[in-house]
């Protein structure tokens, strides 16, 4: 369900600031979450690379299950931030 359906006041400035939040934060991830869990990734004996891009995708998963089965555009939101953090990891590593 698309998130016009889903809030009948969702109009175009609610998608452009739901662009830019996406586009903000995307940047943010690849710039600077992105790099340091990668280094944190390849140091460490509990987080391999490869286990770390299994929980990017699970983020990924479980964020779009959560985002498209809410009504709420706060968790919406969070959902949202969770998969584009975890999709600029996934893309940089």
């Amino acid at each position: 369900p698309s998130l016009v359906r889903r809030f009948p006041n969702w109009g175009t400035a609610d998608t452009s600031r739901f662009m830019t939040f996406v586009g903000i934060l995307y940047a943010f991830s690849q710039g600077l979450v992105a790099p340091r869990v990668l280094h944190f990734a390849a140091s460490s004996k509990l987080l391999s690379t490869s286990n770390l891009l299994v929980l990017c995708c699970l983020l990924l998963s479980c964020g779009r299950l959560v985002a498209i089965s809410t009504t709420n555009l706060t968790i919406v939101y969070l959902a949202y931030a969770a998969m584009i953090i975890a999709l600029g990891t996934f893309n940089s590593a």
